[in-house]
């Protein structure tokens, strides 16, 4: 493993430099329009453009990766991010945010697509799973990282979006550097929603919620703490708490799904997450130490909603059909993400900032709810737990990350057990 870490080191540090940036960004441009005095509502369509470009890009990005090439498509699009910083920087003003998010957003998705299909070509079954689990660690720490970025200037300054364009074009370093053989072209996600809510209705809602609450979360959340009177450098801790909440926890909640019907996991799951987000509602009559505990535990629990609705799934099909499953559970998760920085901020505007917890405990019982009636329904059978696919930690970056963990993970359990025969022989 080892060996392979080290060969793809250099896309792993691309990628670090850019989400660094891209966590960064995130957090500033939402700060940025309230400190200019845009409304709740406002931001929240401003914000929720980038989702529209994320969608966008599923269907535009294998085509424009297939014509130029890997290294050159991700070149392309850090030039973009780069300019697309310095420009949100220079010019605050809503339409023209709102097409730079939307081409951000296309651009992003590139990104992962490269770097993921790349990831992929490089190892066999057996290694898959466990590159990818490096490859979401490194992807969480980088996002938190950026949410620190924040504490280096002032957000009503260049200088922060300066060193977001500087971050994204040095990723560029280390990708263009890389010696490994290009991956083959890269496929369309497929998307049959239809198909998707047959085999797995649990994971097709759960993607939805999990959009909706993600899309608010990253979205919304800084101006939500900013709205309860918390510095800038706490708003940053806050955001960074709760992405390494998201990174500690995937793996013991995947263990419990491992050994337990998967749906009863995101039922429990989705009902803890409704009460931390109840909890969240509060965090300005809390101890700020008090407040990063619950940051973190809902950020645990909101961030495994998404591999456990994937691995459902997958549990749910043969190999042949991942590809389609991926496609329809990105798809879902996108249309989430787009409708929830818009629904949340308009609750925000006209009712109050704490709306915004309050949409998450609501969604998250939606979800708890759906999964308690599908169970009891007994419509769909649940494959036995001595049958199920092992869970990988992922994150909802692009199709490619699915696929890969999803397909031929039988054959992958199975080279896993005959390296460990091998290593017993040998000693």
């Amino acid at each position: 493993m080892r060996t392979i870490l080290s060969s793809v080191a250099s896309l792993l540090l691309g990628i670090s430099l850019l989400l660094a940036a891209h966590g960064l960004m995130g957090t500033l441009l939402t700060l940025r329009l309230a400190s200019d005095g845009f409304l709740s509502y406002q931001i929240g369509l401003v914000m929720s453009a980038y989702f529209v470009g994320y969608v966008i890009g599923t269907r535009l990005a294998p085509g424009i990766i297939n014509r130029i090439g890997y290294i050159r498509s991700f070149a392309v699009c850090a030039a973009m991010c780069s300019t697309i910083s310095i420009m949100q920087g220079l010019y605050v003003n809503t339409w023209l945010w709102l097409l730079e998010r939307v081409a951000y957003g296309i651009c992003i998705f590139s990104f992962y697509v490269v770097i993921e299909s790349w990831l992929n070509a490089q190892v066999t079954n057996a290694q898959r799973g466990r590159l990818f689990a490096v490859y979401t660690l490194v992807n969480l720490t980088a996002l938190s990282l950026g949410q620190q970025l924040l504490a280096l200037a002032d957000i009503s300054s260049l200088v922060l979006f300066a060193i977001a364009a500087a971050l994204f074009s040095l990723s560029l370093v280390p990708v263009s550097l890389t010696n490994l053989k290009q991956p083959e072209p890269a496929d369309k996600p497929k998307v049959d929603i239809r198909h998707l809510y047959k085999v797995a209705p649990v994971a097709m809602v759960g993607c939805i919620v999990t959009g909706l609450a993600g899309g608010a979360f990253w979205t919304m959340m800084p101006l939500y703490a900013q709205q309860l009177s918390f510095t800038t450098a706490q708003i940053s801790t806050i955001m960074s708490v709760t992405i390494i909440g998201g990174a500690a926890l995937q793996l013991p909640l995947g263990y419990l799904s491992d050994r337990y019907d998967r749906r009863k996991i995101l039922f429990v799951a989705s009902l803890l997450a409704s009460l931390f987000a109840i909890f969240s509602a509060f965090i300005d009559s809390m101890s700020f130490a008090l407040v990063l505990v619950v940051m973190f535990t809902y950020g645990g629990l909101y961030f495994a909603t998404y591999p456990l609705c994937a691995a459902h799934a997958n549990d749910q099909v043969g190999p042949h059909e991942i590809v389609k499953i991926s496609g329809g559970l990105l798809f879902c998760y996108g249309i989430g993400a787009i409708v929830g920085p818009l629904l949340s901020g308009v609750l925000m505007e006209h009712i109050s900032p704490r709306s915004l917890p309050i949409m998450f405990a609501v969604v998250w019982l939606i979800l708890a709810g759906f999964s308690r009636y599908i169970i009891a329904q007994k419509v769909i059978t649940e494959v036995e737990v001595e049958e199920q696919q092992p869970f990988f930690p992922v994150t909802r970056t692009s199709n490619v990350s699915l696929e890969a963990v999803g397909i031929d993970s039988d054959d992958t359990s199975e080279a896993l057990a005959n390296e460990n025969d091998e290593q017993t022989e040998s000693k």
